[in-house]
């Protein structure tokens, strides 16, 4: 069965196409808004790409296959990474490309006198909030439904079981000659695009039981074909077909198959976390886990869908009402279908139940991302559902009117339910969903504002945030030409060096930790200037404190005395000329029934260009070790080797004495956390003298 291409399939198909852009195109720039956490690594990974980097696999962010983030880096490399526009576009113009393969997949596979099927499939994509959700959203996602019926298209293709069944009727009827065998540019071109599928998507690697189910069907052809009588003669020429498409799509995936044999816990790692054998997801029993996710994916299409803002609008159904109506509609024909073994409704009875296990199997079902697999295939119900309700329509009104005013009516009808479903997407979308004030934190717009507040900034402080805050992916792509820098302020004192223009500003975020920064007030209290910044929504967004330039100590021996960290003793001992240890102060403890608190006071002399571990021994009379403590400055946030020459670092240790009698002494260096090496203490003449600097034990009144 030859598939006849006319002027009219042209013209739907320009017409879907059209609908699509519309939808996937419009206020681009405006949303989604922000620069979601999942966009943000793949636009970093593909900077990487863009300077050199050829990875097979992304390990960051629980890890993510490739092909996606090779597909955006061109966009990027021409609109940069400001904004997440660069994402969007290609996620956009790959649902606007699916939408027309969709079109040309169910062109194929629907007798010609169903053309209208096929353009109401990919029509009922194109105006779907969930499709257009995934085009406008930069992940790897949107590239599911792209590959999938790209796959099906060139395994339709390389089966034809419209000709083989009517080859089946023919041999039966003893009236048939032989089947031409399979063309070799579909089954290469299945092979090729189900290898490069596992590239794009953990759920890919459900797509080759799709394809294997799809020939044991084709060798079947249902219990009461007559081909069983054949099977032998027939069997071999299809499993020679599956294994083609097996071999090539193994050569393809090769590469990323060895890095997986290599990294198994790239290959398990996240859907293992996610999967409901994990503890946190089945809560205890993994069959109750399955129930319910089987319950919420049922309900995902009338009731309730993803309840996720970075994939829907929060718990909107699949569908609308007008499109509800039809898709239930569409299964009582697909029922009628698959009673008559018709190949569409074979086709659909595989693709939906397989491409609907990775949100079965995961927490948070339903999960729009990971069952986005289904749409080509799911719009073909509601399509069926139309053309049953127009027929229904029809058939009701030529009791009042004319056969050809009741199709005009019935067609009208159908087109307006369709047209007010498109009327409530475009609202849902386009004005519900960017009013919701959820968004400013879903989609990071939030690390947006911040990151432009900090950088702007940045001309005038040296600008220092927490950890959890410059950590983030957003904020760190965002910031990373700003030479900001971070620090755990429970951790760790830092004050830049002294400069005439320069002071200093820490930034938390507006919902950290109350006692981080009462931390940092108690601590830098006398020096500090606090201010509140809003954000773009008008809440308060980050909480500043500011240190003037004058106020900033330019040596760290003459910091303020009201500071609960101003050294006591000085020592002045330079460390490979590099580090300096200012001085320190002690906190005894008397009964040794609690630990010494000893603050050291250090200043980076010169950019120090190694890692350097501290150690803090306490030892006895006899010089017997009886406690020690080794530490990256800051507990690792803010380590020797982003140090700048003047930088002032101030930490507190709790040094147990192990109830030890007698006198105690402390002895401490640094040693380079790759090899071990100490680096020495040196005189005024940068001569060696030790590896380490010794005082005694006690207070520091």
């Amino acid at each position: 069965m030859t598939t006849r291409w006319t002027k009219t399939d042209w013209l739907l198909l320009l017409g879907v196409v059209a609908v699509a852009a519309v939808f996937r195109l419009w206020r681009l720039e405006q949303t989604p808004p922000g620069f979601q956490f999942d966009e943000a690594y793949n636009a970093a990974d593909a900077l990487r790409i863009l300077g050199g980097e050829r990875p097979l696999f992304f390990e960051a962010n629980g890890g993510r296959e490739a092909l996606y983030v090779y597909l955006i880096a061109p966009f990027i490399a021409m609109l940069g990474v400001a904004t997440p526009f660069a994402l969007h576009l290609a996620s956009a113009l790959v649902g606007i490309a699916s939408v027309a393969l969709c079109y040309v997949l169910w062109r194929h596979v629907m007798p010609d006198d169903e053309r209208t099927v096929a353009a109401l499939a990919a029509l009922f994509m194109a105006v779907s909030y969930w499709h257009i959700h995934f085009s406008r959203y930069g992940i790897r996602a949107i590239l599911m439904p792209l590959a999938l019926t790209a796959i099906v298209l060139s395994l339709w293709a390389a089966t034809r079981p419209g000709a083989r069944r009517e080859w089946v009727i023919a041999r039966a009827a003893k009236n048939w000659h032989a089947l031409p065998g399979a063309p070799l540019s579909a089954l290469l071109a299945c092979g090729v695009l189900l290898g490069l599928s596992i590239y794009a998507h953990p759920a890919a690697r459900f797509i080759p039981v799709i394809v294997v189910f799809w020939y044991a069907w084709t060798w079947w052809l249902g219990a009461d074909s007559p081909l069983k009588h054949f099977a032998p003669d027939r069997a071999w020429p299809l499993l020679r077909d599956l294994l083609i498409i097996a071999v090539v799509s193994l050569v393809v995936f090769l590469p990323l198959g060895i890095y997986f044999l290599q990294n198994p816990d790239a290959f398990v790692g996240h859907p293992t976390v996610v999967a409901i054998t994990d503890q946190r997801v089945a809560g205890g029993s993994v069959l109750g886990a399955l129930a319910s996710n089987a319950l919420a994916v049922a309900g995902m299409f009338f009731v309730r869908g993803d309840a996720a803002w970075i994939h829907n609008l929060a718990g909107r159904p699949v569908f609308d009402a007008a499109a509800a109506v039809f898709f239930v509609l569409g299964l009582v024909e697909w029922v009628v279908r698959l009673r008559a073994k018709q190949p569409a409704a074979i086709l659909l009875a595989i693709w939906l139940p397989v491409m609907l296990v990775p949100t079965l199997l995961s927490d948070g079902a339903p999960n729009f991302s990971r069952a986005i697999g289904t749409l080509p295939a799911l719009f073909v119900l509601p399509a069926w559902g139309a053309l049953q309700a127009f027929y229904l329509l029809r058939h009701l009104s030529r009791r009042l009117l004319p056969l050809r005013a009741a199709g005009r009516l019935a067609g009208a009808a159908c087109a307006l339910a369709l047209l007010l479903g498109t009327v409530a997407t475009y609202h849902d979308y386009f004005d519900v969903f960017p009013a919701r004030p959820e968004l400013y934190v879903a989609y990071d717009v939030d690390k947006l504002d911040a990151a432009r507040q900090l950088v702007a900034q940045s001309a005038a402080n040296r600008v220092f945030t927490p950890p959890l805050l410059s950590q983030h992916a957003t904020f760190e792509l965002l910031t990373r030409n700003a030479r900001l820098k971070s620090f755990d302020n429970g951790e760790v004192m830092v004050l830049p060096a002294r400069g005439a223009q320069k002071g200093m500003l820490y930034a938390f975020p507006s919902d950290a930790d109350p006692a981080y920064m009462d931390e940092f007030e108690r601590t830098y209290g006398v020096l500090a200037q606090k201010q509140i910044v809003p954000g773009s929504n008008g809440a308060p967004l980050l909480v500043e404190y500011v240190i003037a330039p004058a106020a900033i100590p330019a040596d760290a021996g003459g910091l303020p005395s009201a500071l609960p960290v101003t050294p006591k003793r000085l020592l002045n001992a330079d460390f490979e000329g590099e580090i300096r240890l200012v001085g320190y102060r002690v906190a005894d403890s008397p009964d040794r029934q609690k630990p010494f608190q000893l603050t050291l006071v250090w200043q980076a002399l010169k950019p120090v260009s190694r890692d350097y571990t501290l150690f803090i021994h306490l030892n006895d009379a006899n010089g017997k070790r009886v406690s020690q403590r080794d530490r990256r400055p800051g507990n690792g946030s803010y380590p020797t080797t982003v140090w700048s020459p003047g930088d002032i670092v101030i930490e507190t240790y709790e040094v147990w004495p192990e109830s030890v009698r007698g006198s105690l002494q402390f002895a401490l260096g640094w040693y380079d956390r790759v090899d071990g090496a100490r680096a020495r203490v040196l005189d005024a003449a940068g001569r060696p003298l030790a590896d380490n600097v010794t005082f005694a034990a006690e207070g520091t009144p």
